[in-house]
């Protein structure tokens, strides 16, 4: 690799770095401060009326911790891929179908929860709009596939946990966030998603700090030959 090549690789992984950090701050912060979520009409209306700023505040944290999610899963995978690049591919592809799908979830619930809450609208209305958007068949297509979002960044933590090519907390953390929020965000345990927030923001910020050290490999940690980059992931990774 050239003095060049390798110096414009550090750069990526810096900034694939700082887009991390700032990912894990926004999530973590959004999922700590987010409202109680029920699935029924009326308490979910009133809940968001009774403070609309909070409301919308916290799924603008998420919509864009989630932008930030993508170079974050490229630094993930890159770092992967020099010792897996196989389970790096399946599982990065995994996240990124499931974050599509996350993206449009979180801004339906943020914006159009948002205007129903408004005051002067007909309850009855606004009651029917929150069924076919949280219960109907349809809605349930676009957001199930969410959950991939869980278990490719799961399988993608459980790798980097095993090949130490992160920080081992900073992937031990990332498992366990995914796990609660997946098991708590179903249940509408507000607590669950509070804690999954902070543990998710403690993994990312971790990922984020192993990234803003110039180009280090998980050969620099287990002390084996570096291995080849995935071609592909390095592509993807350069994009930024």
């Amino acid at each position: 690799m050239t003095t060049e090549s390798a110096s414009r690789e550090r750069a990526n992984e810096k900034m694939m770095g700082a887009a991390s950090i700032v990912a894990g701050t926004l999530i973590g912060a959004g999922l700590v401060i987010h409202p109680v979520w029920t699935s029924d009409a009326a308490g979910q209306i009133a809940i968001v009326s009774a403070d609309p700023g909070r409301w919308f505040l916290t799924h603008g944290l998420l919509i864009a911790g989630l932008g930030c999610f993508i170079p974050a899963l490229l630094l993930m995978m890159r770092r992967l891929a020099a010792t897996n690049p196989r389970w790096a591919r399946v599982a990065g592809v995994s996240a990124f179908v499931g974050l599509v799908s996350a993206v449009a979830f979180v801004t339906v619930d943020g914006i159009v929860l948002w205007s129903l809450g408004k005051p002067g609208l007909d309850p009855g209305t606004t009651h029917l709009v929150f069924d076919e958007l949280t219960k109907g068949a349809q809605p349930s297509i676009v957001f199930l596939p969410s959950i991939l979002l869980n278990l490719g960044v799961l399988a993608l933590a459980i790798g980097l946990f095993r090949s130490a090519a992160i920080p081992r907390w900073a992937a031990a953390s990332l498992a366990a966030g995914m796990i609660v929020q997946a098991v708590f965000g179903l249940a509408y345990v507000q607590a669950g998603a509070a804690g999954a927030g902070v543990l998710l923001g403690v993994g990312f910020i971790g990922v984020g700090l192993d990234g803003l050290r110039s180009g280090r490999r998980p050969s620099d940690e287990v002390g084996t030959a570096r291995a080849p980059l995935d071609p592909q992931v390095a592509h993807a990774g350069g994009m930024f």
